[in-house]
């Protein structure tokens, strides 16, 4: 299975290209799926939003440049990431490590953070 995912994102030159969460926001999001209860103390819709907005900015970005919007995470916290943004951003690939082949070549350009960065 983790071959036939990877081959819909490998790029011409056998790399798959995408964005790395910052650690604020996989901690944030793995203490929400831990804490149901705190889910919108961490991640309030001002936070979303935010994050939202700079997903939105990268994908452009990345789209510019000739790279699909793929976003890699851990796969503790992939499905719950893909949910919160897919309205943000709906045109968004949201990947776990754990799903590609342990041997296939990523390459990060760029971080998703809470603070926009170019």
């Amino acid at each position: 299975l983790s071959n036939y995912i990877a081959e819909k994102y490998i790029e011409s030159d056998g790399v798959i290209r995408g964005f790395v969460l910052d650690t604020e926001i996989e901690q944030l999001v793995s203490q929400a799926i831990r804490n149901p209860s705190e889910q919108h103390h961490l991640l309030n819709p001002k936070v979303i939003d935010r994050l939202g907005q700079n997903l939105k900015q990268l994908a452009e970005e990345a789209t510019m440049d000739g790279h699909q919007s793929i976003v890699l995470t851990s796969p503790q916290i992939r499905s719950y990431f893909k949910r919160l943004l897919e309205a943000n951003v709906p045109e968004l690939v949201v990947l776990s490590f754990g799903e590609l082949p342990a041997t296939q070549p990523i390459e990060s350009i760029g971080k998703v953070s809470l603070a926009y960065e170019n």
